[in-house]
């Protein structure tokens, strides 16, 4: 974890896309395309999608597909795409399913890819607050932790295509939120930053303490906002192990891999197979698994 360091005292700017489709695009290029002649009965298995078979150009594909293909087109869109959960679909009826939507299996609704996000664009700042505890939390010598603090700043914009109101203008934010200065603070707050690359953190809704509309809004990613107490402040003793669970939700990378993968594509890599647990998500229009299991909880200092 040498690399955690780093991110103190970092400037992060988000850049929202235009479009899912320009985050989708390559996607499907990036799928195994199966040999049908390989699978057992594929002739009578369907499409969960268009509900023709897979094992070729049945008439009922082929109807289904007319007006919108050339014949060479519908054979290149007959092509079996296989996904990380092991559904198959035909190539064609993905593509429509991806573009018009968001890229999760339609059957199981796990991510094709990593997350992605619709915060709009804004900017995250990391800094220590020195000689200011974290109540509730230590280091590993026993000494009161420091004060991670994260301000998050979205300038108020006009709405996007993927969300609720496009066209529509929506009212920015500034938010302040902190964490302990230990290992376990530290771990967590590359989760958060993953998180905010792809969108994650804030979306654009109803705000739940103002109900003003169009407003820049926290998805299910929790955060402390206060010191001092209160049901968003600290001392908690379990918000560490509470937030890393809101990010396995949305399949956010543990913190070794959010490293890893920092500097790369994230289409580039198969989505996290290991969270245990959903989190309900409010107004939050992220990727989310429908059903998870509990996670075997982290230690908390």
């Amino acid at each position: 974890m040498s690399k955690i360091p780093a991110l103190l005292g970092q400037t992060i700017d988000y850049e929202a896309p235009d479009s899912w489709g320009e985050r989708q695009a390559g996607l499907l290029d990036e799928l195994d395309i199966v040999d049908v002649s390989t699978l057992k009965d594929c002739a009578i298995e369907e499409c969960s999608i268009c509900l023709s078979s897979l094992g070729g150009q049945d008439d009922e594909y082929v109807a289904s597909h007319q007006g919108n293909n050339e014949d060479e087109q519908v054979a290149a869109g007959a092509a079996v795409l296989r996904l990380k959960c092991d559904h198959l679909y035909h190539r064609e009826c993905l593509k429509q399913v991806v573009e018009k939507h968001k890229p999760v299996c339609p059957v199981c609704r796990k991510p094709i890819r990593l997350p992605q996000g619709t915060c709009p664009s804004g900017r995250m700042q990391i800094k220590v607050r020195r000689n200011c505890p974290c109540p509730g939390f230590s280091n590993d010598n026993g000494t009161s932790a420091d004060t991670i603090v994260i301000n998050y700043s979205i300038p108020s914009g006009v709405q996007n295509r993927y969300h609720y109101h496009p066209g529509q203008g929506y009212t920015g934010t500034a938010r302040e939120a902190y964490l302990p200065n230990n290992q376990e603070g530290r771990e967590l707050l590359v989760r958060l930053v993953f998180a905010w690359k792809h969108g994650l953190i804030f979306t654009v809704g109803t705000s739940l303490t103002t109900h003003a509309p169009n407003s820049v809004v926290w998805t299910s990613i929790h955060h402390k906002t206060s010191l001092h107490g209160g049901p968003h402040g600290f001392p908690d003793p379990g918000y560490l192990f509470n937030c890393h669970e809101s990010l396995d939700a949305l399949y956010v990378p543990d913190a070794q891999d959010c490293m890893t993968w920092e500097d790369t594509p994230a289409q580039a890599h198969e989505a996290p197979t290991d969270v245990k647990r959903s989190v309900p998500n409010g107004h939050g229009e992220v990727l989310r698994p429908s059903k998870r299991n509990r996670r075997s909880k982290r230690s908390v200092r």
